[in-house]
């Protein structure tokens, strides 16, 4: 399925800077330029002096990557440094970088891939952070290029069946069911009264189950799905329900899924079929709840039918 436009929201930008700058003049606090270092073919800028708690105020940490200047350091209620343990790693590293504030606690690493890898965000490498005595958590690994078409809809097939796609494009392949007949990808099949899996926060992250039972294509996989880049690819959810028979009952179509970086279900469009708007409570919702460990943004025990996201579901 080809892109579609999106406007941008670049007055969300402006609002957070002005409210950072009048954050910093609120707490009596001043702005200075972060020192800059070379780093490879870019520069490291570094908020560093006798006040710790200083972030750059484009980015909210106290170090960033950036081959010009960034913004300024502005000060900040969250103290860098006081970490303990040591700080996570990003998976098949090749090199890393560490930082540290005035105390000479360590409060950045960078770590990056080898020539030709990236991560699954495809990324060069990645921070974790020393804040308020805790690190940021890396979950990610340094992956190659994965030389297979995202979706389904991408195949030149005209048979349905299973096939391997690539909705990461570092990583490796996944083999999906495809629908040929309607270009759609299974993400998620609900067999009723299996409980071969939960959809748990630890669990949803990757692909799990199989394509004969339930079977879900992984919450990374799904997002990966989702963007090129930085550019967001909205897709059609269908729903179908199933009688015991096997043949189709009733589906609901919505036509503009779209999700974040994280898997927050930002709108579903407008819905068609016969059994209605049956899951717009999701919409705004993360795809793993704050405040419990059932995913599927939260619907999942509730689920008696097969889901799809810009895919097939059966």
């Amino acid at each position: 399925m080809s892109p579609r436009n999106r406007v941008g929201m670049v007055n969300n930008g402006v609002l957070c800077f002005q409210l950072l700058l009048l954050l910093a003049c609120s707490r009596g606090g001043s702005s200075s330029d972060p020192t800059r270092r070379d780093f490879g073919p870019t520069y490291s800028w570094h908020c560093d002096g006798p006040n710790d708690g200083r972030m750059i105020d484009t980015s909210g940490y106290p170090v960033m990557l950036s081959s010009s200047k960034p913004g300024s350091c502005v000060v900040t209620d969250q103290v860098f440094g006081g970490c303990n343990a040591a700080p996570p790693q990003l998976s098949r590293y090749k090199g890393k970088k560490e930082w540290q504030n005035s105390n000479n606690d360590d409060i950045a690493v960078y770590y990056w891939c080898d020539f030709g890898e990236r991560t699954s965000t495809e990324k060069y490498g990645l921070f974790t952070y020393c804040i308020n005595g805790e690190w940021t958590p890396i979950d990610d690994e340094c992956l190659q290029e994965c030389n297979r078409q995202r979706e389904c809809s991408e195949l030149y097939e005209s048979n349905d069946g299973a096939y391997d796609i690539c909705p990461l494009k570092y990583g490796s392949p996944v083999r999906v069911y495809c629908n040929m007949n309607r270009d759609l990808t299974l993400v998620l099949r609900i067999v009723r009264g299996s409980d071969s899996f939960s959809l748990t926060k630890s669990a949803a992250q990757d692909k799990q189950g199989s394509l004969e039972s339930d079977y879900f294509i992984g919450l990374k996989n799904l997002i990966g799905m989702h963007w090129e880049g930085d550019t967001p690819i909205p897709h059609d959810m269908v729903i179908y329900e199933k009688t015991s028979s096997g043949q189709t009952k009733e589906w609901a179509t919505y036509n503009n899924l779209f999700l974040n970086g994280t898997g927050f279900l930002v709108s579903l469009g407008d819905n068609t079929g016969g059994l209605g708007d049956v899951v717009r409570d999701i919409e705004g919702k993360a795809f793993c709840p704050e405040d419990g460990d059932e995913c599927w943004w939260g619907k999942y025990s509730d689920m008696q039918a097969s889901f799809c996201i810009g895919c097939y579901c059966c």
